[in-house]
């Protein structure tokens, strides 16, 4: 009901493709306070937070698959310098990836977000984030919702079916 796997500082997961399901809580896979770690080639379905990165820093979710979940991917309590990509995250009940406040200077780069309930990417008080070359389809609102949020970069995405939103006190993107 907690957590799926706990990931440590400076540990590398591979999970070769199998998947961890869930029922409807906690986390799949949480970094919690983790530095440098990496998680990839999971399939994390059925919980509360697919992956979730908590404080630490530059950690990677790399080719992962992330579906059927409330959040897909989190990123919270001031995360930073974390890389997120070739990730695919689709049909999720609320959002595909949330960058929330204080998780700055992250990357989410080459991801497929598709089918996620609200918005596929969703940046909340979150500074200098870079958002490159991800494919956003069939979101219910927002491809891309930037909110309160500044020097965010966006470049190089395709947006299929729904806008990219800059909002409230967001300055300085590009």
């Amino acid at each position: 009901p907690g957590r799926g796997l706990k990931v440590l500082s400076g540990v590398t997961l591979d999970c070769a493709g199998h998947t961890i399901t869930g029922n409807s809580q906690g986390y799949g896979i949480l970094l919690d306070d983790a530095i440098g770690a990496e998680v990839r080639n999971c399939r994390l379905t059925n919980v509360r937070r697919g992956l979730r990165i908590s404080g630490g820093q530059n950690n990677k979710l790399i080719n992962n698959e992330s579906f059927g979940n409330r959040y897909g991917i989190d990123l919270a309590n001031a995360t930073t310098g974390n890389l997120i990509q070739g990730n695919t995250i689709r049909d999720n009940r609320d959002e595909g990836i949330h960058i929330g406040t204080g998780a700055d200077r992250n990357e989410i780069r080459g991801n497929i977000f598709r089918k996620n309930k609200r918005e596929n990417i969703y940046v909340l008080s979150a500074h200098g984030n870079i958002i490159v070359e991800n494919t956003s389809t069939e979101a219910n609102n927002t491809a891309i919702f930037i909110k309160h949020s500044n020097n965010t970069y966006v470049a190089n995405n395709t947006t299929a079916d729904s806008p990219i939103q800059l909002r409230g006190n967001s300055v300085g993107s590009t």
